[in-house]
């Protein structure tokens, strides 16, 4: 199991306690008991790196994903996932 995330904040706040901000003190205590079970933590991801990710988390802000999305993904959705499967095997032929 891997861990990736584009918020640089929540990164810095799992790897050095001491910067967390009080409001998230309770999402940061949980997420570090679960770090024994994400080995291949990864330290950053930047938000071009995972557009369907960004791209979910952004409509999902704005109450328009439904509760089904990875099932059955919208349009626009589907097209970035075609997009990155097809990134993913050219880079892997290479």
């Amino acid at each position: 199991m891997s861990l990736e995330t584009d918020y640089l904040s929540l990164v810095d706040a799992i790897r050095n306690p001491n910067l967390m901000p009080w409001d998230i003190r309770p999402l940061i205590e949980e997420s570090t008991a679960l770090l024994p079970r994400c080995p291949n933590l990864q330290n950053h991801c930047k938000r071009e790196a995972n557009m369907v990710v960004d791209r979910a988390a952004k409509t999902h802000r704005a109450f328009l994903l439904p509760s089904n999305w990875e099932y059955n993904p919208l349009l626009f959705l589907r097209d970035l996932l075609y997009f990155d499967i097809m990134q993913n095997a050219t880079s892997n032929l290479r």
